[in-house]
Order: structure tokens, then C-alpha cells, then sequence
């Protein structure tokens, strides 16, 4: 399903069913166009400081981020199949991101889901911290969770990914 005909910058609250659940929201950015964004929640009393700043950081994911996305995709296919990807697999789709787990830490987090020729079967995620990529993973890491505004999980995520 495309993303483009879809209403913009409007949180939507998904309930669990045991009064937490998640934001979900569309938004724009340079590098993908329009992305859906999910970000887990332990209420729906709107987003923490520290969640607006993900997103924020979802906004500003640009088109020059690219070459750093796709070295960091040759890294993990290298690691994932033992063997350099052709140029044509070194290639991905992306229209939704997730925010870890975080209510209040100082810095912003976000996993960006992409559909990738290296993982056909599971897909990739790329996790970044501010603007910097930290690492292209397995499209599973995302779906963990790694304890509330636990940080230093992520940046153990991201030295053990490639």
C-alpha cells in the first residue's frame, strides 16, 4: 500500500487492550518520501519530549544519507551471506519507521524498516541515533524490546550490527 494518499501529522492512538499501545503517524521526509511511524507508548497522554524528537528525526532523514544507508546495507549483506551483493541488490524500500522504547532519554532513536534483495524473506532495518546510521540489521531487531529508555541496549545493538 502507498503511503501518499494518506493524512499527514495526525497521531493516532492503537490501545493494547491494558492501557498501553502506540502512536502511529505519517510523515514526510526527504529520503522516502512518506513514511508511517509507529512509537510505542505506556499511555495516551501524547508524546514525550524525547518522542518528538525521534520523529523529528524521521522528518529529517535526507536524500545525501543514502550512500551511508547503502554502505552500511553492503556491510550487513557481506556479514548475512559471506559474499560481496551484486550492485543491483545493494538496494532498498522503506515506507514505515519505529521509535524504540524511549520516553526520556536525551538522545533520539529510530529503526527504519526496509524491503532489501540482501533479506528477502525478513527484510533489513537500519538503526540511527540523531543523523548518524549506526547500523543495518535484521528486520526482526526492530520487534525486540529492549526495556524502556534502555539506550545502551541500541548502542550494544548497533556495535554488534554491521
Amino acid at each position: 500500500m502507498s503511503n501518499k494518499n494518506i493524512s499527514h501529522d495526525e497521531l493516532q492512538w492503537r490501545d493494547n487492550g491494558n492501557g498501553t499501545g502506540s502512536w502511529e503517524v505519517y510523515v514526510r521526509c526527504d529520503l522516502l518520501g512518506s513514511v508511517k511511524v509507529d512509537i510505542p507508548a505506556r499511555n495516551s497522554d501524547g508524546l514525550t519530549p524525547t518522542q518528538e524528537k525521534c520523529l523529528e528525526l524521521v522528518r529529517s532523514l535526507s536524500s545525501t544519507m543514502k550512500p551511508e544507508l547503502i554502505a552500511a546495507l553492503r556491510r550487513y549483506a557481506i556479514e548475512y551471506s559471506g559474499a560481496e551483493p551484486d550492485e543491483d541488490d545493494l538496494s532498498f524500500e522503506s515506507e514505515s519507521a519505529s521509535v524504540p522504547c524511549l520516553e526520556h532519554a536525551e538522545t533520539p532513536y529510530v529503526f527504519l524498516y526496509a524491503d532489501s534483495p540482501v533479506d528477502d524473506e525478513h527484510g533489513v532495518c537500519f538503526l540511527f541515533r540523531d543523523r548518524d546510521v549506526l547500523c543495518c540489521c535484521h528486520g526482526d531487531e526492530s520487534l525486540e524490546f529492549y526495556g524502556w529508555d534502555n539506550t545502551e541496549a541500541l548502542e550494544e545493538l548497533a556495535n554488534a550490527g554491521i
